[in-house]
């Protein structure tokens, strides 16, 4: 496969092509070298039917609504779809009736007539492929939704502000295959409100195996108005039975446009949960204690969003301690160790603004992280990216490749969703991406698209230069104009200042190894924007070979 390498120059094409085309191109290097020395700190739509059948029933998937031939357009032009090889068989009529089904996904199949009679053809295809699983749940008001995967199926949580009977967070599973969004529990069903509360955020999820299957989940509940909500971990078997469950601490911000949740990732080997507390501190846990295992942050600089990232300590040699990226309104972007303490991220746009998310992937390199945060100022919206390595050293954090064109900064793209999966059999260093992108154009159109990426960090993962390949390629890798093509539309839809600009938008996104990949946002149910859907898509990952 050929690599494309395009220029530096900056955005001469649209900003979304300038993401996928440029950004493989300007490429950073990890060092950790000056971190680990110790020294300073770096500075600066469719409402397509399902019937529930109440918890523990099935959601099935019934088509997508308006938004439907978007969707499948962009699967044919990304990557291919059914759609293709049913309209060639039927061209040929009854005269080519072979049965060309492989059962490969990755391959476009179609019988056709030759010289020599019928005959079948297959087209290898390359991305992400629509795997048939494309659910709307209808929903009150879901300001948050999140996704996270376990061996065999997803887990997705759904926090919804105006649900008929209150706030409500449901929990689903999605198998790896079949068509059904199985709503397996809510949260109200297993809290009693005279103790724990009504839930104020999503639930942050983590998988774990290590002894049998867990499913750990942290969010906010609060028991009554007037009171402090609290956070609490939760601890769920396969089944969603409660196998553990408490406080973790005494505080947690409760946002008024939703925007805050908590967050959680596997870090050295323990789930650790992190959240922003009422003071704007941050508080992370471990472990079986009613409490935060230690504080970050400050609150001269509160927190209004986070990401639960990581650092290496260098006094144990290499093993991941839990840090943060988060956002502080009007105060900037911050990435934060308990040793090193914070960290000010450098942003292309300076002006003081409110911050909608931050997000983060991980890398090949241990304490490295591909991350960013939507601001919303008087004057821009936009998304930024930045590559962060961090120790638990007087160093912190160090921020690599802050250059502004380089794809780096999106303009008008908010909200963005990553997941990524280390494959078997890959050379070292090489990860697979899936990047969700909500964005807004100049026409009026809210649109939400994806794009599988191989990212390649180099044979010695830290000094390495890096390399982003879109999969496919535009123009099959080879040099070309490019200035049309764009990622994997999944949604699109007209919007205004009217609804506040809403449509697709907090994307969830997660993979199970090897192929299998969930994308879940949050939509208008209606044009005015009085309701929501949850939009729930899976799509088997095709690999060139």
């Amino acid at each position: 496969m050929t690599r494309r390498r395009g220029s530096c120059r900056g955005f001469e094409r649209p900003f979304l092509v300038a993401l996928f085309v440029a950004l493989p191109s300007c490429a950073f290097l990890l060092d950790f070298d000056e971190l680990k020395e110790g020294g300073a700190a770096g500075g600066a739509s469719g409402t397509g039917g399902v019937a529930e059948s109440g918890a523990g029933g099935a959601l099935d998937a019934e088509g997508g609504g308006p938004d439907s031939d978007a969707g499948e357009a962009g699967g044919l032009g990304h990557g291919g779809s059914d759609a293709g090889a049913a309209g060639s068989a039927g061209a040929a009529g009854s005269a080519c009736a072979l049965d060309c089904d492989d059962s490969d996904p990755c391959t476009e199949d179609r019988c056709v007539l030759t010289d020599d009679g019928p005959e079948c053809e297959r087209t290898p295809l390359a991305g992400l492929v629509p795997d048939g699983l494309d659910a709307t749940l209808e929903a009150g008001r879901i300001p948050q939704v999140t996704v996270a995967a376990g061996p065999d199926a997803f887990y997705l949580s759904a926090f919804d502000v105006a649900a008929d009977d209150g706030p409500e967070v449901t929990f689903y599973r999605v198998g790896t295959q079949g068509d059904a969004v199985e709503a397996v529990r809510r949260i109200t069903e297993i809290t009693d409100t005279t103790l724990a509360g009504d839930p104020v955020s999503a639930a942050a999820l983590v998988v774990d195996t290590a002894q049998g299957l867990r499913i750990h989940a942290y969010l906010g509940l609060l028991r009554e108005v007037g009171s402090k909500a609290r956070p609490w971990r939760f601890v769920f078997d396969g089944s969603f039975d409660v196998v553990a469950r408490a406080p973790i601490g005494d505080s947690f911000l409760v946002s008024p446009l939703g925007e805050h949740r908590p967050d959680a990732a596997k870090v050295g080997g323990a789930i650790w949960g992190a959240w922003v507390r009422e003071d704007g501190t941050i508080g992370l846990h471990s472990g079986g204690r009613e409490a935060p295992d230690f504080t970050l942050g400050s609150t001269d600089t509160p927190a209004a969003v986070l990401s639960l990232i990581s650092g290496l300590d260098v006094a144990l040699g290499t093993p991941e301690v839990p840090a943060v990226l988060y956002a502080s309104h009007g105060n900037g972007v911050f990435a934060w160790t308990e040793a090193g303490g914070a960290t000010a991220l450098t942003e292309c746009s300076p002006d003081p603004g409110l911050y909608s998310r931050t997000f983060a992937v991980r890398t090949s390199v241990d304490g490295a992280w591909l991350g960013g945060w939507t601001k919303l100022t008087s004057a821009s919206l936009a998304s930024e990216l930045r590559a962060i390595a961090c120790t638990n050293t007087q160093a912190g954090c160090l921020a690599l490749g802050e250059s502004c064109e380089a794809g780096s900064s999106l303009p008008f793209v908010r909200n963005p969703a990553f997941a990524e999966v280390d494959l078997p059999g890959d050379a070292a260093g090489i990860r697979y991406h899936v990047w969700v992108l909500p964005w807004l154009d100049a026409g009026g159109m809210a649109r939400l698209g994806a794009q599988l990426m191989r990212v390649d960090f180099g044979e010695a993962p830290g000094t390495s230069e890096v390399v982003f390949t879109p999969i496919p390629e535009p123009n099959g890798g080879a040099a070309g104009d490019d200035s049309e093509w764009l990622p994997l539309v999944l949604s699109e839809m007209q919007t205004s200042s009217e609804i506040d600009f809403r449509g697709p938008d907090l994307a969830a996104t997660a993979i199970v190894a090897p192929d299998k990949a969930l994308i879940a946002w949050v939509e208008p149910g209606n044009p005015e924007a009085t309701a929501d859907a949850l939009r729930v898509r899976r799509f088997h990952m095709c690999l060139p070979e």
